[in-house]
């Protein structure tokens, strides 16, 4: 996972900063998080599209006659060239005034970006194939305006970070914070019901057996498809319901392979190496990405297969071992010459389209000025959150706004800084105390973690750590949902 250096996601540096720094928090040395360079491209990456070779450390720069792609002569320019003149005044207003700049762009939401790209920059057919298969995935300008110019936005920045040793780092110092002996993993929620003293009993059924346990507030921080399918639940508003039946979740497939060496790392002039970022080609494959931690290392190395939309709904019918020695097709006509079949140790891939999760969301045309502020609105003392669920889909940044927000609602503190920011202190420690629950002593959460009661004593709720994790607190009560 990689994530931009930009104002847009300061949220996520800024929780790292508070998780290493702060007095509650108190993670020892093996826990702190540590930020490294990530790669986004790198001299050595490969284009290969139409058959036609390219450099693809430059891919935004690659034009359409460079791959023998048939467009009027005015628009023969790169592909940067093409999008910025297209968007840029869209960019530009988010960067200036986030809110403003958004009210806008929602003006072009029932577009698709391929309509708003025809209709509105006035692109041919061919010129909007092009840049879509250079610099995005099949069939993903379909989707609205909205979120094509956000992930141009963010594609444009220039610095970027990742996690040394791996981005569970961050869950894995939350954990620790909370303590592994109050998480439960692998309970799924059946139902819940509203009690007539206005608490909810929430059930769930995992490893431990069936649980139940009634709280005065829930968050539920899980996709709308695997809430949709918990059908022992009320009903909710016909909007609610649209939403969460149609929100837009877009197929994601990846591939990793391991690797005897890094040849990636050790190509014969006049070719170069590659010491991360990533290759783009039209083949199944579509994007390989490359490690941006041990470059040069000796031994071992692990690339990574990336594909979206129509390209990561075409790999699900495949039996495993098929997908494996496609896989390795592919990367053989990327790097011709390089056995990769000897080199091949291990692969590991997932379909989230066969998962809970089923993607990430990006929204269809009209969905968010449609489904949006439904989707998120609380159902009395049910409350939602997630990446979906904030104007910044498929990054943590978008998940942490989401749950911030939920976190507000809860407590009736609209002005309820976020975890690092200057007006949060962490002076004042919260003393913590858990209590006991009849077994299993948990509270359940599709997918994620399940955390048990705890009890805060003098403690200002503005002021700790936890809520921002995900704790709620309701009469000195507090829940993980």
């Amino acid at each position: 996972m990689r994530i931009p250096r930009s104002s847009f996601h300061e949220s996520v540096f800024s929780l790292i900063d508070h998780l290493n720094s702060s007095d509650v928090a108190k993670l020892p040395e093996d826990k702190r998080i540590r930020l490294m360079p990530y790669r986004l491209n790198s001299p050595g990456n490969r284009l290969f599209i139409n058959g036609t070779r390219g450099d693809g450390c430059a891919v935004w720069a690659t034009t359409p006659s460079s791959l023998g792609w048939a467009v009027p002569q005015e628009f023969d320019r790169s592909a940067h060239d093409l999008i910025m003149g297209a968007i840029g005044p869209l960019v530009q207003g988010l960067r200036d005034n986030f809110d403003i700049g958004f009210e806008r762009l929602l003006e072009f939401d029932g577009y698709t970006f391929r309509h708003y790209l025809e209709s509105v920059a006035g692109w041919p057919s061919a010129v909007v194939d092009f840049v879509e298969t250079v610099t995005s995935q099949s069939n993903q300008f379909t989707l609205s305006t909205v979120e094509m110019v956000m992930q141009f936005m963010d594609f444009d920045t220039k610095e970027w970070s990742t996690i040394e040793d791996g981005m569970d780092r961050l869950p894995l110092a939350m954990a620790h914070i909370v303590g592994l002996e109050h998480i439960t993993f692998g309970a799924r929620v059946t139902g819940f019901t509203h009690m007539d003293h206005g608490r909810i009993s929430v059930r769930a059924s995992g490893y431990l057996g069936k649980i139940e346990a009634t709280y005065d507030n829930i968050i539920f921080a899980i996709p709308p498809a695997a809430l949709k399918m918990i059908a022992d639940r009320p009903s909710w508003s016909i909007q609610k319901e649209l939403a969460i039946r149609s929100m837009h979740f877009e197929p994601l497939y990846k591939m990793g392979l391991r690797f005897k060496t890094r040849f990636w790392e050790r190509v014969k002039a006049p070719l170069q190496s590659s010491f991360g970022g990533q290759s783009t080609t039209d083949l199944p494959i579509r994007w390989v990405v490359y490690p941006s931690y041990g470059l040069g290392d000796d031994g071992p190395g692990v690339l990574l297969l990336y594909s979206w939309m129509t390209d990561a709904a075409a790999w699900l019918p495949l039996p495993e071992t098929e997908r494996r020695e496609l896989a390795l097709h592919c990367l053989a006509k990327l790097y011709d010459g390089v056995n990769v079949y000897d080199e091949l140790i291990e692969t590991f891939d997932v379909a989230w389209t066969t998962r809970n999760a089923t993607g990430d969301a990006m929204f269809l045309p009209g969905q968010f000025t449609s489904q949006f502020e439904a989707a998120r609105r609380p159902e009395g003392n049910v409350y939602f959150a997630g990446e979906h669920l904030s104007r910044h889909h498929t990054w943590i940044s978008g998940a942490l706004e989401s749950a911030l927000e939920s976190v507000r609602g809860i407590l009736g503190n609209p002005d309820l800084p976020a975890l690092g920011c200057d007006a949060m202190s962490t002076e004042k420690e919260a003393e913590v105390q858990f209590l006991d629950l009849p077994q299993p002593s948990v509270h359940p959460r599709i997918e994620s973690p399940h955390l048990g009661h705890m009890t805060f004593s003098e403690c200002d709720v503005d002021q700790t750590v936890m809520q921002h994790w995900g704790w709620e607190f309701v009469n000195n009560d507090a829940i993980f949902a």
